[in-house]
């Protein structure tokens, strides 16, 4: 009896664990999540599968995506302000509307460059 119910409390730790780890801001990580005006300021997408996901409208400012997959994501109206994207798979993802750092003023402060309406796997 007792070691059943000292493994039973580690299979829902490890549930727990599991699932916390997959969840970030209310959003699932994972391909064709329905991620729509989530909130990922500073989350640590590294080697993330999203492709196929909707990040429409989603603040992704200062997130780390590198090396993820965002192949056929919409991210029409996402912020991506300073979100590191080294590596980053772009292919077919909408990124009409989004904003990204094009730099940074004389004062430092972060400039925003939007995607123009039909970019689609680059901002253009």
């Amino acid at each position: 009896m007792k070691a059943t119910i000292v493994i039973a409390a580690a299979a829902l730790a490890f549930a727990s664990s599991a699932q916390a780890q997959t969840t970030i801001g209310g959003c699932k990580i994972e391909p064709k999540a329905k991620c729509a005006k989530a909130k990922l300021v500073r989350a640590d997408l590294k080697a993330a599968k999203l492709s196929g996901a909707d990040l429409s409208g989603a603040d992704l400012q200062a997130a780390n995506l590198s090396n993820a997959d965002l192949s056929n994501a919409n991210l029409q109206g996402a912020n991506l302000m300073e979100a590191r994207t080294a590596g980053t798979i772009w292919t077919g993802a909408n990124l009409s509307g989004a904003s990204w750092m094009a730099g940074r003023d004389s004062y430092g402060n972060p400039v925003a460059k939007t995607c123009a309406p039909g970019s689609i796997g680059a901002c253009k």
